[in-house]
C-alpha cells in the first residue's frame, strides 16, 4: 500500500493541512490561517486595551506591550511573505499536478502546517505575556468604579 492510499500514514508524514491545497488558493480560504490570524488579532486588541486602559502606568510596560504588537504584526506578515514565495514558486497549475503522497506533497504539507504552529505559538506565547501583564498592572494600580 503506497503513501497516498494511507491516510494516517498521509497525515503523520504531511500533517493535518493539505499543502497542496493551502499554497493554491488564497491563504484567508484555510481554516488553519484564518484561525491564526484571528489569534493574532485578539492578541492585538487584547494589548492596545491594556496599552488604553492602564496608559497613565509604568511607561517601560507601555513599551513592551506597544513591542508586542509589532512582534504579533511582523510575525503574520513573515507568515504571509512565506506563502508568496512558496506560491511564486510553483505556479497553480503545477501545485494541482503534484501527486498526493509524493516527497513534494509532504514538503508542502509540513510548511503550511509549520506556518500555522508559528502563528498559533506566537499568538499563544504573546497572550500569555498580556495577560501576566495585564494581571499585574491590575495589582499594581488601585481600580475606580
Amino acid at each position: 500500500m503506497g503513501i497516498s492510499q494511507n491516510p494516517a500514514l498521509m497525515r503523520d508524514l504531511r500533517g493535518v493541512i493539505d499543502g497542496r491545497e493551502f499554497f493554491s488558493k488564497s491563504p484567508f480560504s484555510s481554516r488553519y490561517f484564518l484561525t491564526a490570524t484571528i489569534a493574532s488579532l485578539a492578541c492585538i486588541a487584547f494589548d492596545i486595551f491594556l496599552i488604553c486602559r492602564y496608559r497613565s502606568g509604568v511607561s517601560s510596560t507601555l513599551l513592551v506591550l506597544a513591542f508586542m504588537d509589532v512582534f504579533v504584526l511582523l510575525s503574520w506578515f513573515g507568515a504571509v511573505r512565506h506563502i508568496r514565495r512558496v506560491r511564486a514558486a510553483f505556479s497553480e497549475s503545477s501545485l494541482e499536478n503534484i501527486d498526493a503522497g509524493s516527497s513534494i506533497d509532504i514538503v508542502l504539507g509540513v510548511a503550511a502546517g509549520a506556518i500555522f504552529d508559528w502563528l498559533a505559538g506566537v499568538s499563544a506565547t504573546v497572550l500569555l505575556v498580556l495577560i501576566y501583564i495585564g494581571i499585574n498592572l491590575a495589582g499594581s494600580i488601585r481600580l475606580r468604579f
